[in-house]
């Protein structure tokens, strides 16, 4: 037997259903980021879970350490909500970065609007020197 598009059944397998028993999208709630400046974090919690940023701060220079996304929030853009807020935070306080985290490195590296924050050498040595 040929299928043709007019036929019930070719129709029928190719038509999407969508019965009230399937479960909801997930949440799009999106927590906000909150700065510990106590702990050298920055966190997203919800319920149980968190996402976070960690840092070390040497005079005016930010090193960004370790970003940290559990694994059910992956792929939702936190770890760049998180990144995006160090930034901020430290061009405000007119901090330089350095960015040993990878995801931080590659985030400035996609982002150049962000390069501008980067330490340079002498920043480094000259906090050094200063402590």
């Amino acid at each position: 037997m040929r299928w043709r598009r007019s036929d019930s059944n070719l129709r029928r397998r190719h038509s999407p259903i969508f019965p009230s028993s399937y479960p909801s999208q997930p949440s799009l709630h999106v927590p906000s980021v909150v700065h510990e400046p106590d702990h050298t974090r920055f966190v997203l919690t919800e319920n149980d879970d968190f996402a976070e940023l960690r840092y070390r701060l040497d005079g005016s220079v930010v090193t960004i350490i370790h970003t940290f996304v559990p694994g059910v929030w992956r792929g939702r853009g936190f770890a760049a909500q998180l990144v995006k807020s160090a930034l901020t935070w430290a061009a405000a306080e007119d901090f330089r970065i350095i960015a040993e985290c990878d995801y931080a490195d590659g985030f400035i590296r996609r982002h150049p609007s962000y390069a501008h924050l980067l330490a340079t050498r002498s920043d480094s040595i000259r906090e050094t020197d200063l402590s």
